[in-house]
């Protein structure tokens, strides 16, 4: 690889064989055994290949390059001097006072340019700084002008440009380690790379309680080829009242994005799709009857054990929220869009339709193994693997029953009986 930057041009050296494939499925590749340094046009070597990683330029602070080696980030100077060992899990810049916002297993350092490390925040500004996720960054991440990006030598790729995380955008969630295929060049002389550029456009910081704080930012990213030109999407960080990062999440829809938090070790995230979105998921149900609605909001949820944020699986409904929350008007009205009769249309309601009401509650009975009446199964919990009939009246499988689903069974009872008396708007 090569770097032009204002002072010259530098290369990446390498010490072994590399793959780019692997850093784009490293589940499917094998890791490539390698080492990475840095050198100066004129041979000069300003970084040892010793190193896992080495990162962009301005991808930190100027005159500073980060790199990663198997125990962690550090920092060098242009000048080959290690300013920072390469030992902490992320290294945040704070440019304002010259210096960085270092983190291990112990906590929080501060490290000037000179190397100096202290184990308190030079003042609240620096603090509130981490705190608050101020450190998230603004405008165009990702983009020739502002990163100088590692180049291949190569007739295959010319003008596609590799971009190095810095560790501290990994950490948060932002993106993996290495991301290929940005321009190095103008438009209009693009060669190799298809992504022009990645905007933050704004950054949302919310406390939830005293234990945990979440900051939602939203990504713009332009592509140059591809079905569209713009996507958003959103990343979702949590961290702990000791400032560590337990978990991030990134959120694809175009709509709003809420986050509550439910008890102590529960989250829920919920997003409001746009319609193309919707129609996305109805094409992609298969065995759901159509009189199902889609109202555009999906719910996702992560537990919060032992310091980590990790996401709640194998609700085996499509309807996860009935197994987690006990219901309340929130849930089944509102601004929907209902699509009936399978025929694409949309159709305003400010409540789910009777059909999805039942539906719903078929799921949970369908989960302790409820024998619905013969011809009544909907058929999309009849092809579950899951679903095994083996009793015939509701109150056979009361005992069973967890809180939640005891509570939610009565809710929507209720629900559906005040449905089919009111006949509220579908």
């Amino acid at each position: 690889w090569f770097a032009k930057t204002d002072s010259g041009i530098y290369f990446y050296v390498l010490n072994g064989k590399w793959n780019l494939d692997y850093f784009g499925n490293p589940e499917k590749v094998i890791k490539p055994e390698y080492k990475l340094g840095l050198v100066a046009y004129d041979g000069t070597e300003i970084i040892p290949p010793r190193y896992d990683l080495i990162g962009n330029f301005n991808s930190q602070m100027p005159g500073y390059i980060e790199v990663k080696g198997q125990e962690g980030y550090g920092i060098f100077s242009l000048q080959g001097q290690e300013i920072i060992p390469p030992k902490f899990k992320r290294i945040i810049p704070y440019s304002d006072q010259r210096g960085w916002v270092v983190q291990d297993s112990t906590g929080y350092y501060w490290i000037d340019p000179t190397g100096f490390k202290s184990n308190v925040f030079p003042d609240s500004v620096v603090r509130d700084y981490v705190k608050l996720f101020r450190y998230l960054p603004k405008g165009k991440i990702i983009d020739r002008e502002q990163v100088k990006f590692c180049e291949f030598t190569s007739r295959v790729r010319p003008g596609s440009g590799v971009h190095i995380t810095p560790s501290y955008l990994v950490h948060t969630g932002f993106y993996r380690e290495v991301e290929a295929d940005f321009s190095t060049v103008p438009i209009d002389q693009r060669m190799g790379g298809w992504k022009d550029y990645v905007e933050v456009t704004g950054t949302f910081f919310q406390a939830l309680n005293d234990k945990f704080s979440i900051a939602i930012t939203e990504f713009k990213e332009r592509f140059l080829e591809g079905r569209a030109e713009f996507y958003q999407r959103r990343n979702i960080v949590v961290s702990d009242s000791a400032l560590n990062i337990i978990g991030h999440y990134k959120a694809y829809s175009n709509g709003n994005v809420y986050v509550k938090q439910i008890n102590d070790t529960l989250i829920e995230v919920s997003e409001n799709q746009g319609m193309t979105d919707a129609a996305g998921l109805v094409a992609g149900w298969g065995g759901i009857p159509p009189e199902l609605q889609v109202d555009g909001r999906t719910y996702d949820y992560f537990s919060l054990t032992d310091g980590k944020m990790t996401p709640v699986l194998n609700a085996n409904r499509f309807y996860n929220f009935t197994k987690y929350i006990k219901l309340d008007s929130t849930y089944i009205t509102g601004n929907f869009k209902v699509c009936l009769n399978n025929d694409d249309i949309w159709t305003p309601a400010q409540a789910m339709p009777l059909g999805t009401l039942i539906y719903m509650r078929s799921e949970i009975l369908a989960e302790y193994g409820f024998t619905f009446p013969e011809g009544q199964v909907p058929i999309e919990i009849a092809y579950r693997g899951n679903y095994k009939p083996r009793y015939q009246t509701e109150e056979e499988l009361e005992p069973f029953l967890s809180d939640i689903d005891k509570y939610n069974l009565a809710f929507l009872a209720n629900a559906i009986q005040r449905y089919k008396h009111e006949e509220p708007n579908p």
